[in-house]
């Protein structure tokens, strides 16, 4: 009677598991909004590491 009580439990927490893998969180305006932030900031930085590299190779002299 134990084997069988055993395998019942696992097929039973076998099946929430899958039905919870299966439900994804969806998100909000605010976790949507802080995600564009995130990629805007992060952009933007990429940008002024350009513009600093420019800067430099600009200033620096050639080396003859």
């Amino acid at each position: 009677m134990k084997p069988v009580k055993f395998v019942g439990t696992a097929v039973a927490i076998g099946a929430l598991l899958a039905a919870l893998s299966g439900c994804e969180k969806q998100e909000g305006p605010v976790e949507q909004a802080g995600k564009g932030i995130d990629n805007a900031v992060e952009h933007a930085g990429d940008q002024m590491e350009k513009a600093g590299d420019s800067v430099k190779d600009a200033t620096t002299p050639a080396n003859k």
